[in-house]
Parts: structure tokens; sequence; C-alpha cells
């Protein structure tokens, strides 16, 4: 009995006189509960209290109630996802990242840009645009809803359902 009194005494034992209340309490704890939204290149996208942080996986873990450690510099926040999303696209540290083989072609995003690089190219340095807009490399900007992408001198045609996309951009 006494060690249930303990228990019941601890500081994350909640305490309420009806079920709506106790409810009432868990719902509000929930609020404050950080929440993975998305894992983008380099970064976890975490909602908490009405903010959107996109955090740098090398970073590690981060207490959401410790202000110091929400304001470093390499931490990215806002009231609106899109604009975290965009702050992660315009990154210069973003490593390319390779979302499925397709036929002859890696399929690979970067910057929120899909690129079907031949595999025949070998390795590709995305942060040179001289390699990147090569004729052999075809490219679309991210839109939204389906990806088509064409290459005119073998006119194949890569079909992927990630988002709408705009082809043949130049960079």
């Amino acid at each position: 009995e006494e060690e249930l009194l303990t228990l019941l005494q601890h500081k994350d034992v909640l305490h309420a006189t009806s079920d709506e209340g106790l409810k009432a309490m868990i719902d509000g704890i929930a609020r404050f509960t950080p929440e993975l939204v998305d894992s983008l290149a380099d970064y976890n996208v975490v909602r908490y209290k009405k903010l959107f942080y996109a955090l740098p996986k090398s970073l590690g873990g981060v207490d959401f109630t410790d202000e110091t450690q929400t304001n470093n510099d390499r931490i990215i926040k806002s009231a609106l996802y899109d604009k975290v999303l965009k702050s992660i696209q315009q990154q210069d540290d973003i490593a390319p990242e390779l979302l499925c083989p397709y036929e002859d072609y890696n399929i690979i995003m970067y910057k929120g840009v899909l690129y079907a690089v031949h595999k025949s190219l070998g390795a590709v340095d995305f942060a040179k645009k001289s390699q990147i807009n090569r004729k052999e490399i075809l490219k679309a900007k991210v839109y939204d809803l389906t990806v088509v992408l064409a290459s005119s001198s073998a006119a194949r045609v890569v079909y992927l359902s990630i988002r709408l996309m705009k082809s043949d951009i130049s960079l």
C-alpha cells in the first residue's frame, strides 16, 4: 500500500477527478509533444507548439523545452511547413538522395529537383552546375503530383508518383 502511494505521488502520474478531466489533461500534453512530420535530405522536420523545426540529423536529440537548444543557428524554424521545406532545399550542405533505380537510370532528389542520371555516367558532383546541366542528365523541378521525365535521345520515359513536375529545366 505504501509503495502504491509512492507511485501515485510521482511527478509523471496524472491526477483528475473524472475521465473527461484526465482525457483533457492527456490532450493538453499531446499538443506539446514533438511530432516527427518528415525526413528530408539531412534534416528531420518536427512540429512542436505550432512551429515546424528542421533539425539537422547530425545535431542529435533536441530538448524542445530548452530555448538554448532550439535557438541553434543550424535549426530552421517557421510556422509554415512550406517555408521550412524551401529553406531546407536552399541549404548548401544538402546531400543528393537516391530515390530509386529505374531501368538504366538512378532517380536522385537534390534541392527540390529530380534527376534521372544514366548509370553509365558514374559519379556526379551535384554541387557543380557544369555536371548537373549535362545533356545526358534529365531533370525535373518538383511541384506536386506526378513525375514525367522524357529523354529525347533514347525515347525513354520515367514515371514516378512523387510530385507533379515540369520537365526539361535548366539550372
